[in-house]
């Protein structure tokens, strides 16, 4: 099983309870699932690199590098690192 960067789960927890956003919020504002966005947080999973990227560029704003583990594919099977991808916006 992949490792998951907790410090990452850790960082959406505080961004979320300084926002005041709920998991739901969250979801619709980056269109995700709340069951997806529960297993990020519990540290059961980690968003695939366009959701990553989606994180990033909405209000929570954590890069999305931060969700990347060495060696490791995210929820889609793709590596993170393996992608690049030019912040718009």
């Amino acid at each position: 099983m992949p490792e998951i960067p907790q410090g990452a789960a850790d960082r959406l927890r505080a961004r979320l309870s300084k926002l005041e956003w709920t998991q739901a919020d969250l979801a619709r504002e980056i269109g995700a699932s709340p069951a997806q966005v529960c297993r990020w947080l519990s540290g059961e999973r980690t968003p695939s690199l366009e959701m990553a990227f989606r994180i990033q560029d909405s209000k929570i704003g954590i890069p999305a590098e931060a969700w990347v583990t060495h060696g490791d594919a995210d929820e889609s099977g793709e590596h993170p690192a393996s992608t690049s991808r030019t912040r718009t916006g």
